[in-house]
């Protein structure tokens, strides 16, 4: 029986890489179509223009994030239960988008639903408290009109400061409304609530506590992506933000999809 001579070692090296180079290629490809096929994201509405101020006391408008993808969520400091979780999924976001390189290219915006009392200082604390890289991450706060129109109008997510007719201890909160629409717009979608008393505010700023209050905060809980030229292009449950579908749809908006 005639044996088959075997390929000299450097040919059958240079055939394997050969074929690797070959796969690579179609797998780029692949991934390439698969994109292509992907529809591009619907437009829900334009940013408003806003004038707040961050964490830090420094005016921040929408001018600040031109040209940049940015997922923005609603929260406020003394929320008991979904804006922690929103919060926390955010952490997570960012942490992803600082291991691809991203946090330059994709910013994201906390803003308060309760800035009667969410002081610049108040922010910090809260963004120290869940670790957040405010070099990228920006929590604000603004005159509460300003905040309403903005966020109700221009975000459409509601926000309501509703008075109560009984006392109630500080931080006490009845149950919430989670639920939330994950692609688009309903004002009714997602709620959390606390209390606090207005005597409070003037009093407290972080230096004493309130033992009375008498009014409550709800608002939506979902936060929005939006593009580079301030267009909404999706919502997300905030409490239950899928790390991987927010990074699919991000990858669309710095492609120009």
């Amino acid at each position: 029986m005639v044996q088959e001579a075997a390929l000299p070692r450097g040919v059958r090296v240079g055939l394997a890489v050969s074929i690797s180079v070959v796969l690579l290629s179609l797998a780029g490809l692949l991934a390439l179509f698969a994109s292509a096929r992907q529809p591009a994201l619907p437009v829900f509405g334009q940013v408003p223009d806003f004038d707040f101020v961050d964490q830090e006391g420094r005016p921040f408008s929408d001018e600040d994030l031109a040209g940049r993808v940015h997922l923005v969520g609603f929260i406020y400091t003394s929320c008991p239960d979904i804006c922690p979780a929103i919060t926390a999924q955010m952490r997570a976001l960012q942490t992803e988008l600082a291991r691809l390189g991203l946090t330059d290219q994709v910013h994201l915006v906390s803003i308060t639903v309760d800035p009667e009392y969410d002081t610049p200082e108040r922010l910090a604390a809260y963004a120290r408290m869940f670790g957040a890289d405010t070099s990228s991450w920006h929590f604000l706060t603004g005159r509460p009109n300003h905040v309403r129109t903005v966020v109700e109008k221009g975000f459409l997510v509601g926000m309501d400061r509703i008075a109560t007719d009984y006392p109630i201890h500080a931080g006490h909160h009845q149950g919430h409304d989670h639920g939330t629409h994950a692609h688009g717009p309903d004002e009714a979608a997602g709620a959390g609530t606390t209390h606090r008393s207005d005597d409070a505010l003037g009093a407290d700023h972080g230096h004493g506590t309130a033992s009375a209050v008498d009014y409550r905060v709800e608002h939506g809980g979902r936060v929005a992506l939006v593009d580079r030229e301030g267009r909404i292009r999706a919502y997300h449950h905030g409490n239950l933000l899928d790390t991987d579908e927010v990074m699919a749809q991000i990858r669309l908006l710095l492609a120009g999809r």
